[in-house]
């Protein structure tokens, strides 16, 4: 019977504490006070503008290349008697040093025959010169002689020796020409004698060769490739955007109409050591690549290979890659920004100004230059303005702000 008092009075009993719990806790609770709420005012880093002059360079990279590239052909056949040591992969030459020698026994040979019938048509012009000389002589006589005994008229055809006379002057022409035929087939001969060496038209290296002591050469056979090393070429890809900032004139044109083109600095790395050269454009290239829409210029490199006296630059090797500085056209007057400075809005490029008291606005400005970690602002800015270069997550025009240094600003989590 207990067992069942408490049963019922237990829960009973604990509904009616939990009851007092509550009731206490309702009239002891803590009463909130709100706070008024204090507007988000972001931590910036302002920059006075500066008007100044900008240099502008124009960064692009391309392949050191050969200004052409020819065939070394012999104009005569023969067999190859002897080749340059120079005539190797990579081997360097002068202007005017001999590379290949054919054997010129066959056309040594023609021009000792060409000489002989020389000397053969000379002694028939002495021959027929004489023969004419007499038969006119004889002539002379004739008439002098048809005068003496009073005859009246032109003597006889016959009596005048005509005939003769005209066979002579027939024979005199006939040996002038075997003369002049000797002459040629002379000039000829020693032209292919000359022709049986071969000189390098400029001074470069080669690039490739096919032939060995030995071997025969056709006419027309290309024994060799060789390449200039005067003047190394490197086409570098532009923007188009680029050329409005380049002295190129009818740039889009093409053609070799550039004088004193912008200055271009090179640089290549090689075994670890970094070489720089200088050179200047000399054409644009004058085609848009469809793929990139990107168009060309071309950078003459004198002397890359150092072979001048004096020279001290490093090698730069043909097929080698370099990194291309171009020394564009100097901006007058422009305010430099670092690039974070830079806005985009749905109006176009803005920057962010501190106005009144504490307050930021936006101000549309025209960019005269971009480059990867700064501007140039052409329109827009006047010198004094502050400009915020701060990151903001959000902005709205007329916002306060706190200006801090830049030594106190905190880094962005």
């Amino acid at each position: 019977m207990i067992r069942r008092v408490l049963q019922i009075v237990l829960p009973l009993v604990a509904l009616a504490l939990a009851g007092l719990c509550a009731s206490w806790l309702l009239h002891h609770r803590k009463t909130v006070v709100a706070l008024p709420a204090e507007r988000f005012r972001p931590r910036i880093v302002l920059m006075p503008a500066k008007t100044s002059d900008y240099h502008p360079v124009i960064r692009s990279q391309g392949t050191v290349t050969p200004r052409t590239e020819m065939g070394l052909t012999p104009e005569v056949s023969g067999r190859v008697q002897w080749a340059s040591e120079a005539l190797v992969v990579g081997g360097h030459f002068a202007e005017g040093d001999p590379l290949v020698r054919l054997d010129d026994t066959d056309y040594t040979l023609a021009m000792a025959g060409s000489r002989a019938a020389m000397t053969n048509a000379v002694a028939q012009m002495t021959q027929a010169s004489a023969r004419f000389e007499l038969e006119s002589a004889e002539a002379e006589a004739a008439r002098a002689e048809w005068k003496l005994l009073g005859k009246s008229g032109e003597p006889p055809a016959l009596s005048l020796r005509q005939p003769q006379l005209k066979e002579a002057r027939a024979a005199f022409n006939a040996a002038r020409a075997g003369y002049d035929s000797g002459l040629a087939a002379l000039t000829q001969a020693s032209n292919n004698v000359a022709r049986c060496e071969l000189k390098a038209p400029f001074t470069g290296r080669v690039a490739a060769k096919t032939v060995v002591a030995g071997h025969f050469a056709a006419a027309g056979m290309v024994l060799a490739r060789l390449q200039p090393v005067d003047i190394a070429e490197v086409r570098l890809p532009l923007a188009l955007g680029d050329f409005q900032h380049l002295e190129l004139p009818n740039a889009f044109a093409g053609g070799t109409n550039v004088v004193d083109g912008p200055r271009v600095i090179l640089r290549a790395t090689h075994a670890g050591a970094t070489g720089q050269w200088q050179g200047r454009i000399i054409r644009t290239e004058g085609e848009v690549n469809p793929g990139t829409r990107m168009m060309s210029v071309v950078v003459a490199l004198p002397d890359p290979y150092g072979r001048e006296l004096g020279a001290t630059n490093a090698v730069l090797s043909f097929g080698g890659f370099v990194r291309a500085e171009i020394l564009a056209r100097p901006l007058r007057n422009v305010v430099v920004l670092p690039a974070t400075a830079l806005r985009e809005s749905k109006t176009g490029d803005e920057v962010y100004l501190l106005s009144g008291t504490n307050q930021l606005r936006a101000r549309p400005v025209t960019v005269a230059w971009r480059a990867r970690h700064e501007v140039a602002i052409g329109e827009g800015l006047q010198a004094g303005d502050q400009v915020c270069l701060s990151e903001l997550e959000t902005f709205e025009d007329g916002m306060e702000v706190i200006i801090v240094p830049p030594s106190k600003m905190e880094p962005a989590p």
